[in-house]
Parts: C-alpha cells; structure tokens; sequence
C-alpha cells in the first residue's frame, strides 16, 4: 500500500516537473522571437525606405548646370533646342531688354552657362567680357536679369630702356606691348620724329597702368606718364582727364602734346613708300608724285582715325581699291586707302573720334602688299604727314590747371621714385 503510495507520488512530480519544463521552453522561444522581430524592423525597415525616397526624388526632381562655350555659328535658339529648352522660354526672355541686348549677339570664346531644372531654364550666366557677366533668375515665368561686375585692381609699374637699335625694338625687349610701344609714339609724335631725332643712347620711361583681377595681372592699361631723354633734350608727358572727362597728354606746363592729326593712323611695321615728289610705281612703272606715306602692317591690322571729324567719302578710290576720307575742323582732311574692309556701319556724314577705328588694313587697289596710304591734306594741299607742323591739342583749361598740377606733382614723384628703386 505505501509502495503504491509513493508510486503515485513520484508520477504526479515527473509530470509536474514535464509541465514546468515545458512552460519555461514557450517562454523563452517567445520572448527571443520578439526581441529578434524588434531589431528587424529598427535597423533594415526605415533604413531601407529612406535611401529608396531619396533615389526617386533625384531621378524625378532633377536640377543640372550646363557650361558651353560659344562656337563659331551658335545662337541661343540653336544652344537652347540642343538642350531641350521649350522655344517659349526663348521668347520669354527676348521679352526683356538687358537680356536681348546681350544674348542676341553671342560671340566666339565667351561662356553660356544654364541651369536647368526638369527642362526648364532656372538660372543663366553669360560673360561677355573677362569681368562682367549677366546673370537672369527664371522666377514664376518672369525674367530678373542684372549685369555682375568684379572690379579691376590696380597698379603702377615703370619699364625702361635705352635706345641701341630702334625705339620700337628696344621697347619691345623692356617689355613694352605692341599697343604701348604704339600709344609712346602717338603720344611724342608731335614733338619727335622718331626716324630722325632719336639717336643711340637715348633713354625713355614709363609709368603705366597694370590691372588684376582675383591676383591674377589680366591686362596692361594707359601710359601715365612717359619721359624720353634725348642728348639734348628731355620730353614729358603726363596724363590727364579733364573735368569734361576727355583725357589727353600735356606736357609740364599744361600744354596739348598730341597734335590735332595723328601722324600714323595704324600700328606700323614699317614705312613700305614714304611721301615723294617723285616715285617709281611699282605697278604702273612709271615715275609720278606720292602724296602719302605708305605705312606697311599686317593685314587686317585696325585703321583709326587721324582725329575728331566728319566721314565724307566711305567707298572705291579707283587705284586706292577701300578709301576712307574725314574732314576735321579748319580744312584739314585725312585719306586712308587701300583697306581690306572698312568698320562696320562706317557711312558719310558719321561723326567720328580720334583714335576710332573705321578700317582694317588690306591690299586693294593698285598695291603690292597690306599697308594703308595715308595722307593729311590742308586747303588743298597734300602735305608729308611725318613732317608737317600740324595745329596741336588744346591745352589745360585754366580751372583745372591746380588739379592737373597736383596730379602732375604725384605722378612725376612716382616716377622718380621707381627710377631710384630700379
């Protein structure tokens, strides 16, 4: 009886223990499995869901800047059709003045950038000069545009030489640029000729501008004041800008330096014929007068005119092929004949400035190489533009000579300055 007593016993506990065995299993399968779930749905889930929105978002929502540079031929109708830009945007933005101003006349070398959003324009850059650009917004169908300009810095440098060779050779190895060797003979023409009067020995220095943008030097800017020390004699020029605002160079007592007509009207390589009573023409081979100066360059070299006046004759000249003729104040006329072209929308009765180019050198007419015939005519004279006295500019005016004295004073100092530093 206690034997089968106990028997019992022990069932009941095995399977009591079986139960609790067996509960504590479920338990704990259940829990794991819960925590397991839980770090799933934390790490992968949102993780993966967030990288995907992004992805549709940039191949939906698209915003792409594009630089081109302007070729030969290109317009904005054609540039904008190659990017898909709808031809209303084009329209849209002729509609403003700044923006037609600027973009209707693309040139070669310049940059165009766009910014596009899902192909449509958002933003356009275009720099038309090394220092300025125009910037438009596209905003709600309407065009903001402004013109951006970065400002020049500026310094003064001085470049000397001496004289062993020629003036323009010799200027050229101290670093002169073509176009400043061409301003120090334009600006000494009235008072040097420069094949007769300048000798070995003599020495000349300038004080010029240099511009910088961003630290980088970009380009040379005017002579600002210039000296040229002959063996006898020592010639100043300094710049000036008058209230009015026309600049000029004067002399130390204020005096015009640059004669009214310019006795070169192109940068020259060297004289090919010079004024004569009597030349062999080449062409014709026959004897006959040359009531010119013959000035050789390359062509395609620009023309300028020989001072302020009024265009009379733009047209053929029969034997001087392209001919320009300007008559200027006090009945002195200039002729220019053998160009290739003239400047564009050159016509007769067009007022014109000194300096101006109205022409480029070529070989038309009666020629055997690029050069431009130039003569200076008075009261029917045909007279040597090297050597004829010719009426020069006007001088300081009296209210502003204590300012051009002042400008003077600073400007000679820096000169000298730099003289005893180099």
């Amino acid at each position: 009886m206690q034997l089968k007593y106990y028997r019992r016993s022990l069932v009941s506990i095995g399977v009591s223990l079986v139960l609790l065995i067996a509960l504590w299993f479920s338990f704990h399968h259940k829990t794991s499995s819960s925590s397991n779930a839980t770090v799933s749905t934390e790490l992968a889930l949102p993780a993966t869901t967030s990288t995907t929105a992004a992805v549709k978002t940039a191949a939906g929502d698209k915003t792409d800047w594009h630089v081109r540079s302007i070729e030969s031929g290109d317009n904005l109708a054609s540039i904008f059709k190659k990017q898909h830009i709808p031809a209303a945007m084009l329209q849209t933005l002729l509609k403003n003045k700044l923006t037609k101003q600027y973009l209707t006349n693309l040139k070669p070398g310049q940059t165009l950038q766009l910014q596009i959003h899902n192909n449509a324009l958002t933003r356009l850059n275009y720099e038309f000069s090394i220092n300025q650009k125009l910037s438009i917004a596209m905003q709600d169908n309407k065009v903001n545009s402004k013109i951006i300009t970065k400002p020049f810095s500026e310094s003064l440098l001085l470049k000397s030489g001496t004289v062993r060779h020629s003036l323009a050779d010799d200027a050229h190895n101290a670093g002169l640029t073509n176009n400043m060797i061409f301003e120090l003979e334009k600006i000494f023409s009235g008072k040097i000729n420069f094949n007769r009067n300048l000798h070995a020995g003599d020495k000349f220095r300038i004080l010029h501008q240099e511009f910088y943008l961003d630290g980088q030097k970009v380009k040379p800017g005017h002579i600002m004041a210039a000296q040229i020390q002959t063996k006898n004699k020592l010639y100043t020029a300094i710049r000036y800008t008058t209230p009015a605002g026309v600049s000029g160079y004067y002399d130390i007592d204020g005096h015009g330096l640059q004669p009214m007509l310019l006795r070169a009207p192109v940068h020259y390589t060297r004289i090919s014929s010079p004024y004569s009573l009597r030349r062999w023409h080449p062409i014709l081979h026959t004897w006959r007068p040359h009531f010119g100066v013959d000035y050789a360059a390359p062509a395609n070299t620009p023309i300028h005119a020989a001072g302020d006046g009024k265009v009379t004759f733009v047209g053929q000249g029969h034997g001087f092929g392209n001919m320009v003729m300007i008559s200027h104040p006090n009945h002195w006329t200039t002729v220019y004949a053998h160009m290739r072209r003239f400047a564009k929308n050159l016509h007769t009765r067009q007022y014109v400035q000194k300096g101006q180019t109205i022409g480029y050198v070529g070989m038309t007419g009666l020629a055997t190489g690029p050069h431009v015939h130039y003569e200076i005519r008075h009261l029917g004279l045909r007279l040597n533009p090297r050597t004829t006295k010719l009426p020069g500019d006007k001088p300081i005016p009296w209210k502003a000579r204590k300012d051009f004295k002042k400008h003077e004073k600073i400007l000679l100092a820096e000169l000298d300055l730099l003289k005893n530093q180099g």
